[in-house]
């Protein structure tokens, strides 16, 4: 039910030494920094809708931390904007690609909070909830298939370690 891309488009989220592509301070620095990675990330987002996908614009949908939808938003895609933390909702329903453009992490200070009172959390089930919420608002709702880029290792990887693992009860039913 879950296509998820694996190709070319990927590389600008692949982690390289302690950096996190994708996360809120990576765009942060490179509005700072670099804004030619935006470009590069809106070219990658605009050729998978257009080429791997080949889905009109009514059909697409992505995310990106909103401070910095006006760098990646384009062509064929832009008005496919649902922010992150959208829940609740079945207004997108009829969206059949998607591209989900961050590394999702918590806040900071609601990190410090836990460590401080060294509770025990998961962030990488956090970051995947938050995720497969987003997907949830997509056409899958109605059982139908999508297809997703997410060019941000981590977050790509914890998907599919979790339709692995979803694989492995489906078996044990």
């Amino acid at each position: 039910m879950i296509n998820i891309y694996d190709g070319k488009f990927n590389s600008i989220g692949m982690k390289i030494g302690k950096s996190n592509p994708l996360s809120k301070s990576w765009y942060e620095d490179k509005r700072k920094k670099n804004l030619a990675i935006f470009d590069q990330l809106k070219k990658n987002t605009e050729n998978y809708f257009r080429t791997v996908t080949n889905t009109k614009s009514f059909h697409n949908m992505y995310t990106v931390f909103k401070p910095y939808c006006k760098y990646i938003k384009g062509e064929g895609y832009a008005k496919g904007f649902v922010s992150c933390n959208a829940r609740g909702t079945n207004e997108f329903r009829e969206k059949k690609s998607l591209a989900y453009l961050i590394n999702f992490f918590m806040q900071p200070d609601i990190k410090q909070f836990i460590d401080h009172y060294h509770i025990d959390f998961d962030e990488d089930l956090f970051s995947l909830s938050t995720l497969l919420q987003w997907i949830w608002r997509s056409q899958i709702r109605d059982g139908q298939p999508i297809d997703i880029y997410i060019p941000s290792e981590r977050m790509r990887g914890l998907l599919k370690i979790w339709m692995d693992e979803c694989k492995g009860l489906k078996s044990i039913v």
